[in-house]
């Protein structure tokens, strides 16, 4: 081998070791930020230990709001009040049941500083932390979503894909929505409690 032909073996394997090393650290820096904590200290929480109990509660009374609303007369008012608890409870029994797309563990559900505030975590080849903060009001009848927060570990993802995510999600919403036979006057969000008002169609 000629002196021309060890130098470019030589650059050659210079430059792999360079791309790998490269590849090493953008993946260690990213298991970093997403494995990670996530942030819920400013929340003022506790832990919500999630009770087949609370769960039946909150599927007693979604069934006794279909019923009222069948009986209900056009322009009459119905409320749904939730706690944080009964909320926690259900989505808790839905993980494990296998009812949501991604494994899913602890989850957590509150009502605080305005916000539904959720966190869990979450399996998609690794354990992931992941919590979210969401304004909800009403708008032309419907709930209307704003994403204040979403961290993956350390990880907070930017506001665009927030946004272009949520755009699709209330599309998709919206369409089931008008298929119901009410309209949503006001969404109030209570330290541990979510009140919903609406009026039947």
């Amino acid at each position: 081998m000629n002196k021309l032909s060890k130098k470019a073996v030589r650059n050659i394997f210079i430059t792999t070791c360079g791309v790998f090393a490269v590849i090493f650290l953008i993946s260690g820096i990213f298991f970093y930020l997403v494995t990670g904590p996530v942030s819920t200290a400013d929340w003022g929480v506790d832990w919500i230990t999630a009770t087949s109990e609370l769960t039946a509660s909150l599927d007693s009374k979604i069934d006794e709001l279909k019923e009222d609303i069948e009986t209900a007369s056009s322009g009459e008012e119905l409320v749904l009040e939730i706690t944080q608890e009964e909320a926690t409870s259900k989505l808790d029994q839905l993980a494990r049941q296998g009812n949501i797309s991604i494994d899913t563990d602890y989850p957590q559900v509150y009502f605080s500083q305005g916000a539904v505030c959720a966190s869990a975590k979450i399996h998609v080849g690794i354990c992931i932390e992941t919590s979210v903060q969401i304004e909800i009001k009403a708008k032309d009848g419907k709930p209307d979503f704003t994403v204040k927060r979403l961290d993956f570990g350390r990880l907070i993802l930017p506001k665009t894909l927030i946004n272009n995510v949520m755009t699709a999600f209330e599309h998709e919403l919206g369409k089931r929505w008008d298929e119901l036979a009410v309209t949503i006057k006001e969404i109030e969000i209570e330290p541990g409690v979510l009140i919903v008002t609406m009026v039947k169609k």
